[in-house]
């Protein structure tokens, strides 16, 4: 095809959609006000689900932030602990030990949490995807219905 012959077939598609549209709403009885009133409580739900979402990954920045202390605290204590049972004495002085348990431990505790913290980042992606493909086929089920819909009309 010629890049016109292109716009006039998408201009076609268009008209024929709006038209098809009008079709629909005029058979089904529904109104714009239904389908304004049914888009708006879809919205709703949509940005509820978002502010959840949204919570979900503000707490689990937090989570890092505490698993990461946490670890750091619980290493420093392991590395006392060991050392006052004479595992670490030959090894490193008590302020050494002391410091690389709370490095350890903090790494561990950074590598869970942000594994979590990956994992409900990729739920949340998951979901958005999943939202717009889903809407996506929606639509154009719901386009193609139409169509057919209206092919079949007698011309009147």
């Amino acid at each position: 095809m010629l890049p016109n012959q292109e716009q006039t077939a998408v201009l076609s598609c268009q008209v024929l959609r709006s038209e098809t549209r009008e079709r629909l709403l005029s058979t089904t009885g529904l109104t714009s006000g239904w389908r304004t009133s049914f888009n708006l409580i879809g919205d709703s739900m949509r940005s509820l689900r978002r502010l959840i979402i949204v919570l979900a990954e503000i707490v689990q920045v937090f989570s890092l932030i505490m698993w990461t202390v946490g670890g750091g605290w619980a290493g420093a204590r392991a590395a006392r602990i060991a050392f006052d049972y004479g595992y670490l004495t030959d090894i490193l002085p008590l302020a050494r030990a002391i410091d690389a348990g709370m490095a350890l431990g903090a790494f561990v505790g950074f590598v869970i949490s942000a594994t979590a913290a990956a994992l409900v980042f990729a739920f949340a992606q998951i979901e958005v995807n999943t939202k717009e493909v889903a809407r996506y086929y929606m639509d154009r089920r719901k386009n193609q219905a139409a169509i057919d819909r209206a092919m079949k009309q007698p011309n009147g």
